[in-house]
């Protein structure tokens, strides 16, 4: 997708968007590539897995398996 239609599907102004698109691209976890004068953005699905993952695995260390309510929130 293009800045400009990443940015229509959201409230904000259009340098929000490009601020977030910008650590976004800084972070890894998008791509961008040049198409004559526009660019695209691409979501870097494994990075994205990969950092996700990182993120939920300190997030069990946190609560730990100590957890009172380990069947709260899951799907039914």
């Amino acid at each position: 997708m293009t800045a400009g239609q990443l940015a229509g599907r959201f409230s904000h102004s259009w340098p929000t968007t490009t601020r977030h698109l910008g650590v976004l691209t800084a972070a890894g976890l998008i791509k961008v590539e040049a198409h004559g004068r526009e660019r695209h953005y691409l979501l870097d699905r494994r990075h994205l897995r990969t950092v996700a993952g990182l993120w939920f695995g300190s997030l069990d260390l946190l609560v730990g398996d100590d957890d009172p309510h380990p069947d709260q929130g899951a799907p039914s």
